[in-house]
């Protein structure tokens, strides 16, 4: 079968060779230019006016996100129709091409659903329509993470974009980025131009490793000691796509304008991590991608600078005092850039690639400063020689304190400093110590405390430094003074925690202090203990971790010293609370998907989070196939995420199947910080069966450290496959009374309801039985209906009148106690002068409707379960698919005009678990309808389902199909009958003659604007009818932050402003609530 799919695809590879690349005259620089460095309007950190394009051959804008649909969201990256506009134009002002990519990490996912059968062909379509739209010249391929097992889909994703490309665009470029999987390319690569390996993002502190470049070219014949295997690199990447059979000018290598930055861990050589090559005892944290203007504004100095040969890899080695500080931080510059041409030229490939230019822009610095590494792409790619070394050194002059100036107390330092291309960076000393950090940016001034210094005379001096690491040096003398006794202490505050307040898992604590010649030091303590060491920098904070301190009252000090031995103490008493009195509810990390906010981050292993070959429950399971020592490793909100409190959750859970023996399992937690926890291990997980594994969180996490890394290795050391699902974390769980249920059936604002209808509503957690009341009061002044001991989730109400619209509530109630009530829905009874309804079915299908289901069997003649007749029609659901009926044949369609109805109503019935099912109109016009979702029948009994017409169908539209489908996304069968449009009542047509009409079509919540954004952002959002709305704004770990919107609102478009200053950096949710329609976005916040 192999040798048949190898020789389809070569036939394919000769049909549309014309279509893809000539050969190179030189080698190609693409530049990935991300969009939220543009900004949504151009007006980001790096706009399209400031890229040197004379640089670089190609441009990629990163990047679009394929929605498993076969849609394109061109709105997450802000690849505005602005921003494209503006960076095409500018290109091709100056000969350089431009591609859009489709995709990025996690992306794997949503190419998958886009490239089945029924999606593939509008997902080419989508992708060459935004192309010739937008004007871009190509299309970049970046499928991450992407496995063995995807090799059908992306070859014939690749077989039909190819040609589709060439025929709306002459010349079309079509590249891909990635770094794995050369036999899938191997197969396709005649229709690529590029086809770019990733080499970057190599290394990290996993176990078995060392440390190691983020992005060598060379391996430099070094193994790792746990075993035997070569470290990564580029050259090792390259080999083996060349093994593969892919021509060396088909591929390209890459760049890296943002580095790795290692800190901390022990049992070095240097007790932390300072260097390659290391190994450890204690783990070091690894900060990845982190911006080179970054690593050259905190962290650069000219003495830590060195240089691999062996790897062609630079780096920086700090060696502080002890382990904690150290650092080994990996990056790309100039140095490294010719290195990669070099290799490039010497191995014969076709070019490179940069990630990403916003990372390589430093913004503060002065003109010829601020791309100092593209400038080097430039020199490399033009020349291809090393530039002509700057051999000019700065000039630099001290204009505070004057030479022969006497000090006392504090004083400032200042010079001035000018240089042929430009100042790097200017080092004070005194006496030839530093004195602080290297300042980068002008002024180049700062505070000095003279008071520390013996009486006499001392040289002050300024050493000034440029890119290619000239210096100079301007000098001064000055005499130190000492004035009579200084007796006055500091003055301290501490500015936070505040007094008297609850405090729970790591806080900051801030002071204030200051002193009439300089505060020295200050010193934390806790009851009379010293917390932690001195600080003696300003600003005084210190980062305490209030797990490892008993819960309730401590007196909090902070003691300010200056160097004549005066101190101040600052004292507070807080409350510690790490004890969870609150139940939360489980945090689900895999469910047949993999949840939002988790991403995959695994090494050594292949890992299928679709695997259908076993499941514990549901549809599928994490299928992960192993190397020695290999782990499924996952990641929670980001490398910069904020984290997972442990006080929430009582233990994780999930179930493993081996299909071999002898399989043995490490679990682990790690987090940013590089804190230690444990390893829990199993060495017997049993052959050919489920085997559920709980660990209590005091195992995983004794410390009570703040984790955002999940790591289930195999431990055994061989190559083994696994089947991990239901992997959860369970939460705390306090006694309590019941939650509120949610109302079910009649929706909400239901009309021509029966006067003895069935009400219905979900299961509450903790409910022993449910009260019911119904009244024609929206105030419930007067109750026309009060049951209170319903054991089931519905209940028949009679003797309602007709014509009148009541209101109706439902609590919950058990030992604990009766719970809040649910939010109140109103329904109308239906009046005695009606229109006709229209039965879909009843018993069986009408005609001329027919069965377009998909994905779905559907019986129309099942005696199963049955509401009314007798039969009804079993539906067999497969994940996401629907049951689709639609009047009339494809050739001879029949419209319906929903105006002369009030409902559309169907009885469901869901088994034991029941359902939740979503309803929505189509049509031939392809015009848009609005969906009505989180429709809850309850388990086991037949419900009646009413719909009303102006939410599915408020533009009044021609209507060809309807769909019902069950929206958990897995495999569910369930039954319907009585499928009809509910005629209208005399009432409401006349009603409708005076009502405006002139509202939203729809329930939607845009975009924020601008994103990112600081420190203020506009949510636009927009409803169809009069509701109770809520707009709030969630933290990535869920914790509600801000309440932007909630009452009663008209129908109508609204925006909201909301400002984040007092709020950390980082990514927030904002969630709009509308009776039961709920929608849910992400913003970024940099502040």
């Amino acid at each position: 079968m192999k040798k048949i799919i190898l020789g389809i695809t070569l036939l394919t590879l000769l049909i549309f060779s014309s279509g893809s690349a000539s050969a190179q005259s030189k080698l190609w620089a693409t530049a990935y230019y991300a969009g939220w460095m543009q900004g949504q309007n151009n007006d980001g950190y790096l706009p399209a006016q400031n890229i040197d394009f004379s640089a670089i051959t190609h441009i990629v804008h990163f990047a679009l996100v394929p929605n498993a649909d076969g849609t394109l969201d061109a709105s997450a990256n802000s690849i505005t129709a602005t921003n494209s506009s503006e960076l095409i134009t500018r290109a091709h002002a100056q000969g350089v091409k431009v591609l859009i990519s489709i995709g990025g990490w996690n992306s794997g996912d949503g190419y998958r659903g886009a490239i089945n059968s029924a999606n593939l062909s509008k997902f080419v379509s989508n992708i060459v329509s935004f192309v010739t739209t937008r004007g871009y010249d190509g299309v970049d391929i970046d499928w991450e993470p992407l496995y063995s097992t995807d090799a059908s889909l992306y070859i014939s994703l690749i077989n039909a974009l190819r040609p589709a490309l060439n025929a709306a665009l002459p010349n079309a470029l079509l590249t891909a980025a990635n770094g794995s999987e050369a036999d899938i390319y191997a197969q396709i690569y005649p229709l690529f131009d590029q086809i770019n390996l990733m080499t970057y993002d190599m290394s990290g502190a996993w176990p078995g490793w060392v440390t190691w470049h983020n992005s060598p070219v060379s391996d430099g014949g070094y193994v790792f000691p746990s075993t035997g295997g070569a470290v990564p690199s580029a050259n090792r990447n390259i080999d083996n796509f060349i093994a593969a059979g892919i021509p060396a000018s088909k591929l390209g290598i890459g760049i890296d304008f943002y580095g790795y930055v290692w800190n901390g861990g022990n049992g070095t050589t240097t007790g932390g991590v300072t260097k390659p090559r290391q190994t450890w005892t204690s783990d070091p944290w690894v900060q990845g991608n982190v911006p080179y203007y970054t690593i050259m504004q905190d962290y650069y100095q000219p003495q830590y600078y060195n240089w691999d040969d062996a790897a062609k890899a630079s780096y920086l080695s700090i060696d502080n005092s002890g382990s904690t500080n150290d650092k080994f931080i990996s990056y790309d510059d100039e140095k490294t850039v010719q290195a990669k041409f070099d290799y490039a030229r010497t191995k014969g490939i076709g070019g490179l690639i940069i990630w990403e230019l916003g990372g390589g822009y430093r913004a503060n610095q002065s003109a010829g400063q601020k791309d100092v590494l593209l400038q080097a792409v430039k020199n490399a790619l033009n020349s291809g020689s090393t530039p002509i070394a700057d051999v000019t050194p700065p000039s630099i002059s001290i204009t505070s304190p004057s030479n022969g100036a006497s000090l006392l107390g504090a004083v400032t330092l200042s010079a001035t400093a000018s240089d042929n291309v430009g100042v790097a960076g200017v080092q004070f000393k005194v006496d030839g110590s530093n004195s602080g950090v290297e300042l980068t940016t002008a002024p180049f001034s700062t505070s000095f405390n003279a008071a520390l210094l013996l009486p006499g005379t001392h040289t002050i001096s300024a050493v000034a430094r440029d890119a290619a690491g000239n210096t100079s040096t301007a000098s001064v003398n000055v005499s130190v003074i000492i004035s009579t006794a200084d007796t006055t202490p500091p003055v301290i505050s501490i500015t936070s925690p505040a007094n008297n307040s609850t405090i729970t898992g790591t806080v900051t604590i801030n002071s204030n202090a200051s002193d009439n010649i300089g505060v020295t030091g200050v010193q934390y303590k806790l009851d009379g203990s010293n917390l932690g060491t001195e600080v003696v920098t300003s600003p005084y904070n210190f980062s305490w971790n209030t797990a490892q301190t008993t819960d309730g009252t401590h007196t909090l000090s902070a003691v300010a010293r200056d160097a004549a031995g005066n101190t101040s103490t600052a004292l507070l008493t807080v409350n510690v609370s790490n004890t969870v009195t609150n139940p939360t509810s489980n945090l689900v990390v895999y469910d047949d998907v993999l949840q939002t906010l988790w991403t995959n981050s695994s090494w050594s292993a292949s890992v299928n989070f679709s695997g259908t070959e076993k499941s514990y429950s549901g549809s599928s399971s994490i299928k992960t196939i192993f190397s020695s020592w290999g782990a499924l490793s996952l990641q929670y909100g980001g490398w910069n995420s904020p984290g997972i409190n442990p006080a929430l959750y009582q233990q994780l859970k999930f179930a493993v199947y081996a299909p071999a023996a002898g399989t043995k399992l490490s679990v682990y937690f790690q987090n940013s910080k590089g804190q230690s926890f444990p390893s829990i291990n199993y060495d017997v997980i049993t052959a050919n069966q489920w085997t559920v594994i709980s660990i209590p969180m005091n195992q995983l996490n004794p410390n009570g450290h703040v984790f955002d890394r999940i790591s289930i290795q195999e431990s055994g050391g061989s190559n083994k496959t696994l089947f991990i699902d239901e992997l959860s974390f369970i939460g705390n769980a306090v006694p309590t009374v019941p939650t509120a249920p949610l109302l079910a059936s009649p929706i909400n604002s239901s009309t021509g309801v029966p006067t003895n209808p069935l009400l219905s509503w979900s299961a509450a957690d903790g409910a022993a039985s449910y009260n019911l009341q119904v009244s024609s009061s929206s105030t419930f002044s007067s109750i026309a209906v009060d049951q209170k001991g319903i054991t089931g989730t519905s209940s028949q109400v009679n003797g309602l009148t007709a014509g009148i619209t009541y209101y109706w509530r439902v609590n919950a109630t058990n030992t604990n106690g009766t719970g809040n009530w649910s939010s109140i829905f109103n329904f109308t009874t239906g009046s005695q002068t009606s229109s006709p309804g229209f039965i879909v079915y009843g018993d069986t299908l009408k005609l001329p409707w027919m069965n377009t289901s998909w994905g779905t069997t559907a019986t129309f003649n099942s005696t199963q379960n049955v509401s009314q007749g007798s039969y009804s029609v079993s539906v067999v659901q497969s994940g996401w698919a629907g049951l689709r009926l639609r009047n009339g044949s494809w050739s001879n369609p029949v419209n319906i005009n929903t105006s002369n109805y009030a409902n559309f109503e169907f009885a469901a019935y869901g088994g034991i678990n029941g359902l939740t099912l979503g309803v929505y109109f189509e049509n031939d016009q392809s015009q848009s309808f609005p969906t009505v979702s989180n429709i809850q029948v309850a388990a086991n009994q037949w419900q009646v389902v009413s719909v009303p017409i102006s939410r599915l169908n408020p533009n009044n539209y021609a209507v060809n199909s309807i769909t019902i489908q069950n929206f958990t996304n897995k495999q569910k069968t369930y039954f319907v009958d009585n499928i009809n449009f509910n005629g209208t009542t005399l009432a409401s047509k006349l009603s409708a003659l005076t009502e405006d009409t002139t509202v939203p079509a729809g329930f939607n919540l845009d975009q924020n604007y601008p994103n990112p954004f600081n420190p203020s952002t506009i949510i636009s959002f927009n409803i169809s009818e009069q509701s109770f709305v809520t707009l709030k704004i969630y933290s990535i770990l869920g914790q509600e932050v801000a309440t932007l919107v909630s009452k009663t609102l008209p129908a109508g478009n609204y925006r909201e402003v909301w400002d984040a200053s007092n709020l950390p950096s980082g990514i927030y949710i904002y969630q709009l609530r509308s009776n039961d329609n709920v929608l849910v976005k992400k913003m970024n916040f940099i502040k």
